[in-house]
């Protein structure tokens, strides 16, 4: 298992998470105060520009507990 935290990405064009390269949080903390909206990044898997903010962004911390809106 991945003990790193991560933020993943949810493209709704190819209907997949995927990983922020963008953004990451050190901790479910940074994750839930963060204030985001309007961000863009290419998904990994078809490539199409993805604009998101946090009810589309989902955190996996170091104990594995997933994080989201």
């Amino acid at each position: 298992m991945d003990n790193n935290p991560k933020l993943e990405i949810w493209c709704n064009s190819c209907q997949s998470w995927f990983r922020s390269t963008l953004i990451q949080f050190g901790d479910s903390a940074s994750f839930m105060d963060a204030v985001m909206y309007e961000n863009s990044e290419p998904c990994e898997n078809c490539e199409t520009t993805v604009t998101h903010d946090k009810k589309f962004m989902r955190f996996t911390d170091e104990n594995g507990d997933i994080w989201h809106i």
